[in-house]
């Protein structure tokens, strides 16, 4: 379990927070830092790796519920405004894609949107441009570089690993869908009843949502090279966790989080190098 078994750096959110709804990890003048949303409050604020806070800026209601670091800068999605800079002094707006309800980064800066919250966008180390794009019944299609490589759900996220775009059939509407994740390489890794797998993907790892269906309830973080498979073992139902990975850490948010009320939100910082898939994880 993340925090027990597999030692973690763990931020805690307050009730309603949602906290952890959105994660990244990245660099902000030459410092390794990680991002952590909390929608319900408006909130996104900035930490070291160690999970100490370093600064936070307030927003409306829903900002961050997208992030990514950019050429050094910290960019988030502000629903209904589109994407704005944050930095300790507040939020810029970029006056981009003011319907955006998705984006990424690329690594030359461009920022890849969507405007449907189900379709999902990834960006390759060499600008390679990943999508899925969902028809009006929610049956979609993933496409790297406009050319179709599969089918999938809606609500299934996409990314790469390394050069490798992979992608999450994760069936979010099915109640005790198991989920999948699928890679352009070959490589699957199938989820248990429920999991919903593939509703979020960081380089190199695959989660799901905190899984009633099986004993005892908890919620999974696969690692795609092989290796032991990571657990939260305490959240609200169908919570859907979210991925960052990168400079050394993986970040797993849990925004239903909830060790004394409702939609408090937590984050686990994990030192990949010390924790490595396939090196003996904790279950």
């Amino acid at each position: 379990m993340l925090g027990d078994e597999v030692p973690a750096a763990i931020v805690e959110g307050q009730a309603g927070s949602r906290l952890g709804a959105a994660v990244a990890v990245g660099r902000l003048e030459d410092q390794v830092r990680v991002a952590i949303a909390a929608p319900d409050l408006g909130t996104v604020s900035v930490h070291g790796a160690d999970g100490g806070l370093r600064w936070s800026v307030q927003g409306e209601v829903g900002l961050g519920l997208g992030l990514a670091f950019v050429d050094g800068a910290l960019v988030a999605l502000q629903p209904g405004e589109g994407l704005v800079h944050l930095s300790a002094d507040g939020a810029a707006p970029l006056r981009e894609a003011p319907r955006a309800a998705r984006f990424a980064a690329c690594p030359d800066g461009t920022l890849l949107t969507t405007d449907d919250p189900d379709e999902a966008v990834a960006c390759g180390p060499d600008g390679q441009e990943l999508r899925t794009t969902c028809d009006a019944e929610g049956a979609c299609e993933v496409l790297l570089d406009g050319v179709r490589l599969a089918s999938t759900s809606a609500g299934s996220d996409a990314g790469f690993w390394g050069a490798v775009a992979c992608w999450g059939d994760a069936e979010p509407e099915v109640d005790d869908a198991p989920g999948a994740l699928r890679c352009a390489d070959g490589t699957a890794v199938d989820g248990l009843p429920g999991e919903h797998l593939g509703v979020t993907l960081a380089e190199g790892w695959a989660g799901g949502v905190f899984d009633k269906w099986i004993v005892p309830a908890r919620a999974r973080i696969h690692p795609l090279g092989g290796g032991e498979v990571w657990a939260v073992d305490r959240a609200a139902e169908a919570t859907r966790l979210t991925l960052a990975a990168g400079e050394g850490l993986l970040v797993v948010g849990v925004p239903g989080y909830a060790a004394r009320q409702p939609g408090e939100g937590r984050v686990y910082i994990v030192e990949e190098a010390e924790h490595a898939a396939g090196e003996g994880n904790a279950p």
